[in-house]
């Protein structure tokens, strides 16, 4: 019933998923990890993580007893040097550059496979989902689970929507928004001055969405629209 519980919170449902078991540990004990040179897509999932767990817990997460770790292969299928098991299961699904698997570590970690910083970002989504109810001041609940997924379609998004909420459209593993854009002022002969929407939160919605592994991509205006 509890692991039924942990599949409950997942939006959308990954295509695999199983819980053997679960560990509870004191939020001291748990710490996150990922690789060194990493990229802003990367760096946004493991800075979303620690906000989660410090928001919840009200501690950094830099314990060494149980460790998530956030693994990008690289071209070769490789992590740092060395092959990985996982990395022609991963090629073999569809829309190979958005999977990603998540694997325990015997019982001390979970780790966050994908070929690609986008697959990284979805798979700490699902990762977020799982750990958002399970962790307290007094104890972090994590489920020892085995997830494979991937995304039914390439793209996925809205058109109309408030620009603040992509951060929630990206935990959705949603990964397409329209954003408005236009131009100022047309004279003959001289150059177009456009504008791209923003919000007072996200002055750069192109970047917030590129980091969060979301196309946010300007529209062109109806022609009627123009001048």
């Amino acid at each position: 019933e509890e692991f039924g519980h942990w599949r409950n919170c997942l939006i959308p449902l990954p295509h695999e998923i199983a819980i053997s078991h679960k560990a509870t540990l004191l939020p001291a004990a748990v710490g996150l990890q990922t690789q060194a040179g990493t990229g802003e897509i990367e760096q946004q999932a493991l800075l979303e993580l620690t906000e989660l767990f410090e928001t919840r817990t009200g501690i950094k997460p830099t314990g060494t007893a149980f460790t998530i770790r956030l693994v990008l292969l690289d071209p070769q299928g490789q992590s740092d040097g060395t092959g990985h098991p996982q990395a022609e299961h991963l090629r073999a699904l569809p829309h190979s550059d958005q999977a990603y698997v998540v694997e325990p570590l015997n019982d001390t970690g979970l780790r966050v496979i994908a070929l690609s910083p986008q697959g990284l970002y979805h798979g700490v989504q699902t990762l977020k989902q799982l750990l958002k109810s399970h962790l307290t001041p007094e104890a972090a609940v994590i489920p020892l689970v085995h997830i494979v997924d991937w995304p039914d379609l390439d793209e996925r998004g809205l058109w109309n929507f408030d620009l603040d909420l992509i951060p929630w459209i990206a935990s959705l593993k949603l990964n397409f928004a329209k954003v408005p854009s236009g131009v100022r002022h047309i004279e003959p002969g001289k150059p177009l001055a456009t504008w791209v929407a923003s919000t007072e939160q996200y002055p750069n919605i192109l970047v917030e969405g590129r980091k969060r592994a979301l196309k946010a991509v300007p529209i062109v205006s109806h022609l009627n629209y123009i001048g």
